[in-house]
């Protein structure tokens, strides 16, 4: 499946998708894609849907505990630093806000 994460507007499985970010928020800094998002939904398969089809990524909670295993054990993955994550927050009444984060990487 083709993910068209530059689409300003995606709608997708009943999920209205609104990209209202998309790059660096300073220089050097990390590249962020932020999304409105409303639906009918529960947050439970907006999430889901917006983790698999909006714009591909893992929890930052797994993310860290990623990290975290990855320092516990002494072997260190760049290439699980450098994967994208995102943060999903419940707004109410059917909106949400999903943000994907990329770390610096020049």
């Amino acid at each position: 499946m083709h993910v068209d994460i530059d689409s300003k507007v995606q709608r997708i499985d009943g999920v209205n998708a609104t990209k209202v970010h998309s790059g660096q928020k300073r220089r050097y800094g990390d590249t962020y894609y932020e999304y409105e998002v409303d639906s009918d939904l529960s947050p439970e398969a907006v999430e889901r849907i917006c983790s698999e089809k909006i714009y591909p990524a893992i929890s930052k909670e797994e993310w860290l505990a990623q990290k975290q295993s990855d320092r516990e054990s002494g072997s260190f993955s760049m290439s699980n630093h450098f994967r994208a994550h995102y943060v999903f927050t419940d707004k109410g009444e059917g909106a949400f806000f999903y943000q994907v984060i990329l770390p610096f990487a020049d």
